[in-house]
């Protein structure tokens, strides 16, 4: 019997032994917890990563696709569309997704809030679309060109100053309070309050100047070609009073609900009055005007329009044809005068494009005398 309970605490020593020796410790537990959060993040990684070189590709070849559709609607129609929708509403594109980036999250989001007005007979080297939301945490943008074509050229981040009740409005966040010495992203509004201001600076040492109630998008800055080529910055005003001044040697288009301005070298002013009307006024060389009639108009300091001009514009009581510039320019006015908006806060971007297309409709069946 003695015999028999030894052996049993043998074996049962034994057990608790090989038991203890196959346990893990605590820094071994550890070890082996660091080793799989690596591994994870690694392949989390690479799989972000490639979701997003994905996304890209899929945007990029979709602008191509918009450059082809937005040539055959000007070959057909002469003049490119005044928003993107049109090419589905007439057929040149067939599927919705096409409108918007796969990278944006927005529920209403669209190419449309990038795409800037041309003229049929403007060169095909100048941009036409951008995406800010596949250019977000990179250096490389993406560009589509009018002349079929897309580019990745690198992009130059601008800076906010002289900053007063001023916000920023950044895509996938909420708009946050501005602060001199910010650095901009590709895609971002500023807007100014009615007692505010700011000053925008760009890389090659353009800069435009906000006055209040002033909305403006900067849709890109980007190195065209190589290292040494001249900058190229496209930004969208939506409403107010904004001075610009651009680098000679540098290319700057400011795109309106009214018109594109195409300047080179040049100090000008772009403003929209309480009838909602835009102007513009050249200090110095010269803007070119591609309104939403697909017209070309070249403004100069000191310049006038010839009387063949058939640029439209609203006077007191009917649409006639400006004659000769003076001290301003109107490109499209949008609304009928009478409707004074001193008392308003400006209108949002859809309700101007609204009233973009109502005026357009009535003037081309005659509707307005």
């Amino acid at each position: 019997m003695e015999h028999f309970s030894n052996g049993v605490m043998k074996s049962f020593r034994a057990a608790r032994l090989t038991h203890s020796r196959q346990a893990f410790t605590l820094p071994q537990l550890l070890l082996v917890l660091l080793i799989i959060s690596v591994l994870a993040t690694v392949i989390l990684g690479v799989f972000t990563r490639a979701r997003t070189i994905g996304r890209r590709n899929t945007c990029d070849m979709q602008l191509k696709t918009l450059t082809v559709a937005l040539d055959a609607f000007r070959e057909e129609t002469g003049r490119y569309p005044e928003h993107l929708d049109e090419l589905l509403a007439k057929k040149y594109l067939t599927d919705p997704a096409m409108l918007k980036c796969p990278a944006d999250s927005r529920a209403n989001g669209s190419y449309d809030d990038y795409y800037v007005m041309r003229a049929a007979r403007d060169s095909g080297e100048l941009p036409i679309l951008f995406c800010p939301i596949c250019s977000k945490n990179s250096n490389l943008g993406l560009q589509a060109f009018k002349g079929r074509y897309t580019k990745q050229f690198a992009t130059r981040a601008a800076e906010i100053n002289q900053v007063s009740n001023t916000t920023i409005e950044r895509l996938g966040q909420k708009p946050f309070a501005a602060k001199s010495g910010m650095k901009l992203e590709s895609g971002d509004i500023i807007r100014t309050s009615s007692d505010g201001g700011a000053l925008i600076n760009f890389a090659d040492g353009s800069y435009c100047d906000l006055g209040g109630n002033s909305q403006i998008t900067v849709l890109q800055s980007f190195i065209a070609g190589q290292t040494y080529a001249p900058l190229y910055t496209t930004v969208r005003q939506t409403s107010g009073d904004v001075s610009y001044h651009v680098n000679h040697g540098s290319k700057f288009d400011v795109s309106t609900p009214a018109a594109t301005a195409v300047a080179l070298g040049t100090a000008f002013r772009i403003r929209q009055d309480d009838l909602l009307q835009w102007w513009l006024k050249v200090s110095d060389s010269k803007v070119l005007v591609s309104d939403l009639g697909g017209r070309d108009i070249v403004a100069a300091e000191g310049a006038t329009l010839p009387a063949s001009s058939d640029l439209p514009v609203m006077t007191t009581s009917q649409w006639t044809f400006l004659g000769q510039m003076e001290s301003y320019m109107p490109m499209v006015p949008l609304t009928p005068p009478g409707n004074s908006m001193a008392s308003r806060s400006a209108p949002s971007q859809n309700n101007m494009r609204t009233r973009i297309r109502l005026l357009r409709s009535a003037w081309r069946q005659g509707a307005v005398n």
